[in-house]
């Protein structure tokens, strides 16, 4: 095992026992994150698992992981390329939105240890929950904020879209993939020749 993997691995020991918040009581089990361990690979940060990501144990395996298995490989890269996550790692009854003490919770606790763990080059935030997860605030009006990418003095960058679920049902949120995607190809460019030099 890289030592990536051994980092990511030990970051988040103890998650299969976590009950530090109301989201573990509803949910089946915690949705462990999947794909590569490798340092630096890209990171994709989704709000919380579904019902179908609670019952089969992954995350993004419904409609919305399909848009985004597709997306991936339209800008370049293939599922397995990426480390797929979630802000939250449990599912809500009836497919609530997270409250603000769980995205805290989970997140300190699990999120930005993967991270730190991965050093990823590129991180996909999904959604508003997510961005919040990793920043600690929202950010308004959301819809003005997708699409844009940002660039980090250590060289990385922060992709902020829609989630995909919210993509599929309003043509607005896809546009924010679609207008993204020409710079997201050059980006991904980009990234591929850093993680194999």
């Amino acid at each position: 095992m890289s030592p990536s993997a051994c980092e990511i691995v030990k970051a988040l020991e103890g998650l299969d026992k976590c009950e530090l918040c109301t989201a573990r009581k509803e949910a089946r089990q915690p949705v462990y994150p999947v794909g590569s361990l490798k340092k630096g690979a890209p990171m994709v940060i989704g709000r919380n698992p579904g019902k179908q990501e609670d019952r089969d144990g992954v995350p993004f395996v419904g409609r919305a992981g399909q848009f985004l298995n597709q997306y991936l490989e339209r800008i370049g890269f293939k599922r397995e390329e990426v480390y797929i996550t979630n802000t939250v790692k449990c599912h809500t009854k009836n497919d609530r939105p997270p409250d603000p003490i769980e995205i805290k919770t989970c997140s300190t606790r699990w999120l930005h240890k993967e991270g730190a763990a991965l050093k990823p080059l590129i991180i996909f935030i999904l959604g508003q929950d997510s961005y919040k997860g990793l920043f600690g605030y929202r950010i308004s009006p959301w819809i003005e904020q997708t699409g844009q990418i940002i660039k980090y003095p250590n060289g990385s960058y922060v992709v902020v879209l829609p989630h995909p679920s919210g993509a599929l049902r309003n043509k607005i949120w896809m546009k924010r993939y679609e207008m993204v995607e020409p710079e997201l190809r050059e980006i991904v460019k980009e990234v591929k020749k850093r993680l194999e030099g």
